[in-house]
């Protein structure tokens, strides 16, 4: 599939990335070469949040930098599956992880949902949720939410024709780092602790018919001087480019496939 406008026997694979820094650095490590083409980057937003209806967040304004105010926006208001309607005929390899679901959501009573998102937390912005329940990430509550929202995500890309062409990044969090520091917690979890949390959140997604790729967890590293900060989920070049490869591989199945 080539881009609007380009010659015939272009190789250009054009992506949708949903998800976090995991998936948007691996796409830097991809794109140098001229063959991936970034379409649309969602981020901050939990599954459940997008098929949740839209939620009033007040404060927003706090938050200076342009992005982080348009993804805590947007997330509010769940426009994931919207965005991917009307992205789909442009995407031809649909990135997914799950890193932004780590601190869970805030449920309203009548139902809507926002993601507790860094953003959130620093901002001072969740202060104006009390009255609000928080569901944490992992409890057997977040999974089930999860999943029915999976659901829903499945039917979406389905409907598309974007199935065949969505990879799930299960990239395991780094217990070791470069320079072999001890890679610190991330809100109170180890690496350890989030990798078992995750995995029945990837073997639903691989259940559901979803591609799950994953670099072997001795390949994934921490970098100790990463320009994000150090974090279980912020990895070194050569962990970056080992998810990358694997992309590589799958890239033209996804963008060659025309199932549903």
């Amino acid at each position: 599939m080539s881009p609007a406008g380009a010659p015939a026997g272009d190789t250009t694979t054009r992506v949708f990335v949903y998800g976090s820094c995991v998936a948007r650095d691996t796409f830097e490590h991809v794109s140098g070469s001229g063959q991936f083409v970034l379409v649309r980057y969602v981020a901050r937003q939990s599954l459940i949040s997008a098929y949740a209806g839209a939620a009033t967040v007040p404060g927003t304004e706090v938050l200076e930098s342009p992005f982080q105010r348009r993804m805590v926006e947007g997330d509010a208001q769940g426009d994931l599956p919207s965005l991917l309607v009307a992205h789909a005929a442009e995407t031809d390899l649909l990135v997914w992880d799950l890193t932004d679901e780590r601190l869970g959501v805030w449920t309203w009573p009548e139902g809507q949902v926002a993601t507790r998102s860094v953003e959130l937390v620093a901002s001072g912005i969740e202060e104006h949720l009390r009255g609000r329940r928080l569901v944490t990430f992992g409890t057997n509550e977040h999974f089930a939410l999860w999943c029915r929202a999976l659901a829903w995500f499945h039917d979406t890309v389905r409907g598309l024709s974007l199935l065949p062409k969505t990879v799930l990044l299960a990239v395991p969090w780094a217990e070791t780092s470069d320079d072999g520091s001890a890679v610190p917690r991330s809100f109170g979890v180890a690496p350890a602790e989030a990798n078992a949390a995750f995995e029945r959140y990837y073997s639903a997604a691989r259940d559901a018919g979803i591609r799950v790729v994953a670099p072997p967890i001795k390949d994934v590293v921490a970098d100790s001087q990463h320009r994000w900060g150090p974090a279980p989920f912020h990895y070194s070049r050569c962990t970056y480019e080992t998810i990358a490869s694997l992309l590589e591989e799958v890239a033209p199945r996804a963008s060659g496939s025309t199932e549903n």
